[in-house]
């Protein structure tokens, strides 16, 4: 029997479902349920072990099962709902669960992960730690604007160190980097686009690992900038964008406000969608949303030209 095991993953716990019908298993979300999830799993004929993408909750388990050769995947949350919805297996309110997982991996059996180098890992703490420094270093910055005399020097002293700490991490982030000649090369093509430049190709190269290796539609859904229409039988609204990895949003964002002061291709687009009267937040996403398919379209186009051909 080959199993495709289904993992639902949260801050604490794992549930585990090794079929789409069989019992749940639970185990702790840490080192050490996840060796034992790994024990019980040992000698079974294992064809993909799924789980969802919860932020960094699956990050643990994710670089376990890719220690241990074992075949995984990291799903798109939407993907596993629709298609749970579709089957009839759950309400629109139900909470998605292994079992669920479990099934979709069995029927869609969606693209195993892919191995991920130390230096991509070390490069993931470091921008994860480099965003949570920042947002610390805006709130201090926030607070000497409106705090009393007294406590000014205090929260100056803060800002001093958050910003020495930010340069040590943003160094050590470019040196893992440089130690691995495909990022290394990722990261100077992605600069060569107008608006990308170090820190942000840094955050692309870290959180996007889709990059250069899935279509313009994807790579726009994965940083929430695909528009989705708001229907509900005869009521029609705009089209927004999805939520999608919300940091990355961000960094777009402020390249994109680059972008717009200076001449060149995406500042070209962007006056043509206001000249068009679109709202200038719609013209800003669309810009963000053309900036992110360039990216994707520029390594992608790199990747096959290097991909050794078939025989």
């Amino acid at each position: 029997m080959s199993y495709f095991i289904g993992v639902d993953v949260s801050s604490k716990c794992l549930d585990v479902s090794l079929t789409p019908s069989g019992p749940l298993e639970k185990y702790e979300n840490n080192s050490k349920g996840i060796k034992g999830f790994l024990k019980r799993i040992k000698g079974l004929s294992i064809s993909l072990v799924a789980f969802e993408s919860s932020g960094a909750y699956e990050r643990d388990l994710l670089y376990a099962l890719l220690d241990n050769k074992v075949p995984c995947a990291v799903l798109n949350p939407k993907q596993v709902r629709d298609f749970a919805k579709a089957k009839g297996i759950l309400a629109k309110t139900d909470r998605l669960d292994a079992k669920v997982i479990s099934h979709f991996a069995e029927v869609m059996n969606p693209e195993k992960h892919r191995e991920i180098s130390q230096e991509e890992k070390n490069i993931e703490a470091l921008v994860r730690r480099r965003r949570q420094l920042v947002g610390m270093l805006v709130q201090e910055k926030n607070r000497l604007e409106l705090a009393a005399e007294k406590v000014k020097k205090s929260i100056q002293a803060m800002i001093d160190i958050l910003d020495k700490n930010i340069k040590a991490i943003e160094k050590e982030i470019q040196e893992n980097i440089d130690k691995d000649p495909e990022l290394k090369s990722k990261q100077e093509l992605l600069m060569e686009i107008k608006g990308i430049g170090e820190v942000v190709s840094r955050s692309l190269l870290s959180d996007i690992p889709e990059l250069g290796k899935v279509g313009n539609k994807q790579i726009a859904a994965l940083t929430g900038l695909a528009p989705m229409h708001r229907e509900s039988g005869t009521m029609k609204g705009r089209r927004r964008t999805g939520r999608g990895r919300q940091h990355i949003k961000g960094y777009l964002f402020t390249s994109v406000m680059s972008i717009i002061q200076r001449a060149g291709e995406l500042r070209d687009f962007y006056d043509r969608l206001r000249a068009n009267k679109k709202d200038k937040m719609l013209a800003i996403v669309a810009t963000m949303r053309k900036l992110i398919i360039a990216a994707n379209a520029k390594l992608k186009k790199a990747g096959a030209a290097t991909a050794p051909a078939p025989t």
